[in-house]
């Protein structure tokens, strides 16, 4: 009789993990949302390296105009047309490619119709 028993201990147990729980439960103040940043800009302070980085790339698209500029005045073509070429040949190779898919297509749909009739005929 003096020995616990099973119910003892379930209960024991219930009280341990209930005052572990109220132990665990939190209350007070709630955490604030995060900002949007994407409606508001964050302020950004240019220093030198920043700065230095920028005028680097404008330079360099400076040049890049300017070496096409030459380039047409000297009497060059500029890309536009070698782009207008390249986009034909592609469209015609796509098309081509299609058409090669198409006639694999007809043709396996063929050997399969002439497989299931022979088939048939050796029956």
């Amino acid at each position: 009789m003096q020995r616990p028993t099973i119910d003892k201990v379930n209960r024991a147990l219930e009280e341990n993990e209930k005052r572990i729980e109220d132990s665990l439960k939190f209350e007070g103040v709630k955490p604030k949302k995060a900002p949007d940043f994407s409606k508001k800009e964050a302020p950004v302070k240019l220093n030198v390296a920043a700065l230095k980085r920028e005028k680097f790339l404008i330079d360099r698209e400076d040049v890049e105009e300017q070496k096409r500029l030459e380039e047409m005045a000297m009497g060059l073509k500029d890309a536009s047309e070698f782009n207008r070429w390249r986009s034909e040949m592609e469209q015609k190779d796509d098309i081509e490619r299609l058409e090669h898919i198409q006639k694999k297509k007809i043709e396996m749909e063929l050997a399969r119709e002439e497989a299931i009739l022979a088939q048939q005929r050796k029956e």
